[in-house]
C-alpha cells in the first residue's frame, strides 16, 4: 500500500483523544456503580454530554478535560472512602487487601495485633532500609499494587549523615520500583519518640530533619509520602511503655493515614490531620475493645 494511503488510514490525535474520552466515560459509569450512586442516569447523561464536547475540541484541550474528569472522579471516590471510614460503614483494613507493608518493629504491630496477615507485613525488629532487598522475592510473589515503606528508627546514626541516608534510600527504592514496575510506593515519615525518652538519645532530635529530606526525596522521585505528623498531632499519647513503640489503638489511625494518602495522591488533594483522625476513629474503637493489657508489638529489644 502506498505511504500516502497508509497515512490517511492512521487515526489522528483528536480521534485518539476522543477514544480515550470514551474509555473515561465507561470508567465513569463503572465507578458510579461501584460507589453505589443512586443517580446512575444522571452520571450517564453527564458522560454523554462530556463526549459531545470532545468531538469539536482541540487535542490539548481534550487531554486537559480528560485529566480533569479523572481527578474529579478520583476525588469523589476519596470523599466517599473518607465518609465510610469516618462513619464506620467500612473497616480501614478492608482497603489493604492488595498492599504490603515493609518496616521495622514498629510495623510488626500490623500483624502482631492481627490487623493484617503476616505475609503482607514484611517487618522485623532491628530492620533498616538495607533490609528491603531481602524482601524482593516475596514482594514479586505477592505482586502488590501498593507498598508502604516504614523505616528510619534504626537508620538514624547508621549512615554518615542525612544526605547519605536519602541517597541510599533513593537508590534502594529505584531498584525496588524496577522489580515492581506496577506497584505504587509510599514512604512513611519517621515517627518521633515520646518526649519522656527523647533525651536519652540525642540522635532522635534529628527526626524532623530526616523527614524533611524524605519528603523532598519523594517529591523528586514521584513516590507517595505519608506524613506521620498528622497522626501524632492527634494520637501522640498512644506510645507503649518504652516510649518508642505503639499501643494497639494507634495502628488503625496510622493505617487510615496511609490509605488516605493513596486517595489524596490519586485525586490530587492534600488531606488534613482532622480528616485522618476521624477516619481512624471507628477502627480505633474496635481495636480498643479487643486490646489485652500488657500486650506489645516489639517482642524484643531494638526498633
Amino acid at each position: 500500500m502506498p505511504a500516502s494511503s497508509n497515512k490517511r488510514n492512521q487515526p489522528g490525535p483528536r480521534f485518539v483523544a476522543v477514544i480515550i474520552g470514551a474509555v473515561v466515560f465507561v470508567a465513569v459509569i463503572i465507578l458510579a456503580r461501584t460507589l453505589g450512586r443512586s443517580d446512575n442516569e444522571a452520571a450517564i447523561r453527564e458522560g454523554v454530554a462530556y463526549l459531545q464536547t470532545l468531538e469539536g475540541g482541540d487535542t490539548a484541550d481534550i487531554e486537559t478535560a480528560i485529566a480533569d474528569q479523572r481527578r474529579k472522579r478520583m476525588n469523589e471516590e476519596r470523599e466517599l472512602r473518607l465518609t465510610q471510614l469516618t462513619n464506620g460503614s467500612i473497616d480501614v483494613w478492608s482497603l489493604f487487601g492488595d498492599s504490603v507493608i515493609l518496616g521495622d518493629s514498629r510495623s510488626v504491630g500490623f500483624s502482631f495485633y492481627e490487623f493484617l496477615p503476616e505475609e503482607r507485613v514484611l517487618a522485623s525488629t532491628g530492620d533498616s532500609i538495607s533490609n528491603i532487598a531481602e524482601h524482593v522475592d516475596a514482594l514479586k510473589t505477592l505482586n502488590p499494587s501498593l507498598v508502604f515503606i516504614c523505616y528510619g528508627m534504626n537508620d538514624i546514626g547508621m549512615w554518615a549523615d542525612i544526605d547519605d541516608f536519602t541517597d541510599n534510600y533513593r537508590s534502594i527504592l529505584r531498584d525496588l520500583q524496577n522489580e515492581l514496575p506496577n506497584a505504587q510506593l509510599f514512604v512513611n515519615s519517621i515517627f518521633p519518640v515520646d518526649s519522656s525518652v527523647e533525651a536519652s538519645e540525642p540522635l532522635w532530635g534529628q527526626i524532623p530533619d530526616y523527614n524533611s529530606a524524605l519528603r523532598a526525596m519523594c517529591e523528586t522521585e514521584g513516590y507517595g509520602f505519608v506524613d506521620g505528623d498528622k497522626v501524632m498531632s492527634a494520637h501522640g499519647s498512644l506510645f507503649d511503655v518504652d516510649g518508642v513503640h505503639f499501643l494497639m489503638d494507634f495502628y488503625p489511625y496510622w493505617a487510615a493515614e496511609m490509605m488516605m494518602t493513596v486517595y489524596d495522591s490519586q485525586a490530587g488533594t492534600d488531606g488534613s490531620a482532622s480528616e485522618t483522625a476521624e477516619a481512624g476513629e471507628s477502627s480505633g474503637e474496635a481495636a480498643s475493645e479487643e486490646a489485652q493489657d500488657g500486650e506489645t508489638a516489639d517482642g524484643a529489644d531494638g526498633e
